[in-house]
């Protein structure tokens, strides 16, 4: 990893940040979103690499909130998306009331469009500028020597915790904190090489289990959805419970198939 890999990572993708922003404050567009919310994710993962090990930086730390913000008030709205999808998956199940359900999954994505768009108003892009502008000034000031140290121990300690986050016997077990920590671990390997493929089979693992952990995910959300729908009518029908079983079954095949991937990536 070098300087410029890490200034050029930092660079694509807070101007992602930048592009979707623009589209996503005004129509709220589900692709928009997605980049919007993943640009974050990566930022905030060089962020954690550079501090790792030493006191956050004041400023980048006081000013980081603002970006955080975006986030989480998006986080909404991306998830009805992705239930409204998933859910379009299953609509061959007789008596489902499938146009029943999409109208109630359409209302509540809607509201949090608003949500989404009333929150926007206390977005501070020129925080979020700023902010930017201190990340790039702090990759600016840093040396390949702290870099060749800081590397491997960042990458050690998300092990060590993705470890501690995925054996069930474990205080730690969360299978929600294992999906944060698989994702760093991919990103780390994307701003390590200007050219990512030189660790392709790596980078493919990560990817692969933290689709894993995003598929189960999506089913748990959409899961907890249908149960509250189970026992009120028209939902109360052979249809929905068929549905429900099946999820609960391809939830935990995607946990026990993260699982078999996990022991490979931590060797044992």
């Amino acid at each position: 990893m070098s300087i410029n890999t890490i200034d050029n990572y930092f660079k694509v993708n807070s101007l992602t940040f930048k592009q979707n922003y623009t589209k996503a404050i005004k129509i709220a567009d589900a692709s928009s979103m997605h980049d919007l919310r993943v640009s974050v994710k990566r930022i905030s993962a060089l962020v954690r690499l550079i501090n790792f090990g030493k006191s956050d930086n004041y400023r980048i730390k006081n000013n980081f909130p603002h970006l955080k913000l975006v986030f989480k008030t998006a986080a909404a709205v991306r998830d009805y998306q992705v239930l409204e999808i998933l859910l379009m998956h299953y609509q061959q199940f007789k008596d489902l009331n499938i146009e029943i359900l999409l109208e109630q999954v359409n209302k509540f994505k809607q509201h949090a469009i608003n949500e989404f768009f009333t929150g926007a108003k206390k977005f501070n892009i020129m925080a979020i500028t700023r902010l930017f502008n201190l990340i790039a000034s702090h990759i600016n000031n840093l040396d390949g020597i702290f870099l060749s140290q800081q590397v491997p121990s960042f990458k050690s300690n998300r092990l060590i915790l993705l470890a501690n986050y995925s054996r069930p016997e474990s205080d730690l077990y969360n299978l929600h904190s294992a999906r944060k920590i698989i994702k760093e671990l991919g990103y780390l390997i994307e701003m390590s090489e200007s050219n990512p493929s030189e660790n392709i089979g790596e980078l493919q693992v990560y990817k692969e289990a933290g689709r894993y952990l995003g598929e189960w995910h999506d089913r748990l959300v959409l899961l907890d959805f249908l149960i509250q729908k189970e026992k009120t009518p028209p939902f109360k029908n052979t249809g929905l419970r068929n549905i429900i079983g099946l999820l609960s079954e391809e939830k935990e095949s995607l946990k026990n198939q993260y699982f078999d991937l996990f022991r490979s990536i931590v060797g044992s």
